[in-house]
């Protein structure tokens, strides 16, 4: 008798588990999300250019040409259903080195070049995103690549630090993590200033 009664609270808890985890926790992550984004299209921020949807601040897109600001690197190519997200590399990786390796040849020939002085590559631009479409990076990050983004795009650089200094996310309550900007936002200003000027 006892024996059956530990069985039906352990098929009872099995159950409730599964409606809590299967049901209502969907439900509520969804209600909530849906509550706090408001876009008509996915439920989460949409940028719109001329009344086209071009983008989201929540999730970067890879960013090539050299007029807009570059991201983080992307284990995942930056999109962010990809097989291969856990594909992390051990510190000790040739892998890691190589790929590591050819970030820094990429900002010492390409970003760093159009500096006159030596500059520091942030770590977190020669190292993967947790998420892999992080649209977000150091002040830092932001700054050394003014000069290339100038050079390119035609904008003065004193309106390139103005565009990053405006758009600076200062840290939760002071205190809490780091200042960023969105590079989203950032292109997404770029472009426009492009667009005007032809």
């Amino acid at each position: 008798m006892k024996y059956i009664k530990h069985v039906r609270g352990s098929i009872t808890l099995l159950f409730s588990m599964l409606i809590i985890v299967s049901v209502i926790y969907p439900f509520a992550t969804a209600y909530i999300s849906t509550y706090v984004y408001h876009s008509p299209y996915s439920n989460v921020p949409v940028i719109y250019h001329n009344g086209t949807a071009i983008g989201s601040p929540d999730m970067v897109e890879n960013f090539t040409q050299p007029w807009f600001f570059h991201p983080r690197p992307s284990m995942t190519d930056y999109f962010s259903l990809s097989s291969n997200s856990s594909s992390n590399y051990g510190p000790v990786s040739p892998v890691l080195y190589n790929f590591t390796l050819q970030l820094v040849k990429k900002y010492y020939g390409g970003y760093i070049s159009f500096n006159n002085t030596t500059t520091t590559i942030p770590i977190n631009m020669v190292s993967y995103s947790s998420s892999g479409v992080d649209p977000d990076i150091t002040i830092l990050s932001a700054l050394i690549q003014i000069p290339r983004i100038s050079h390119y795009s035609g904008i003065p650089q004193k309106d390139l630090l103005s565009m990053v200094t405006n758009n600076t996310v200062a840290p939760f309550l002071t205190v809490v993590g780091i200042p960023y900007v969105n590079i989203v936002t950032l292109n997404t200003y770029i472009y426009d200033i492009m667009q005007n000027a032809q």
